[in-house]
């Protein structure tokens, strides 16, 4: 079965998201989200100050901008996990974007 591709809106919609939150919480900690995308998947990456780029995490699109699957990049093993399966103490996930990004936030603080 083919996977789903993330429409061009959702696209849109998402990098629109991603900008605020980098104007908003991103500049007081330095550090700017950005987006690459493959198949089903966003994969959000993070710039630091010095201008290295981490990986973050990684969302399934689920056909809901608002309903997304997160995995959190393990950088123990180069592999994404279930944040159901990683998740110890961390902030609880809403399936937005932003709250991935919060998330990300609290798994590798800046």
């Amino acid at each position: 079965m083919a996977k789903r591709s993330i429409p061009n809106r959702v696209k849109t919609q998402v990098a629109k998201i991603i900008e605020r939150f980098n104007q908003e919480v991103g500049s007081e900690f330095e550090v700017k989200y950005v987006p690459r995308y493959w198949e089903n998947y966003l994969y959000l990456g993070r710039i630091d100050f010095m201008g290295n780029q981490h990986r973050i995490c990684r969302l399934t699109y689920t056909g809901d901008l608002n309903s997304w699957k997160l995995a959190i990049y393990n950088y123990n093993d180069n592999r994404y996990h279930s944040y159901e399966w990683i998740n110890s103490g961390l902030g609880q996930l809403d399936g937005t974007v932003e709250g991935a990004m919060e998330v990300g936030l609290e798994a590798y603080p800046p």
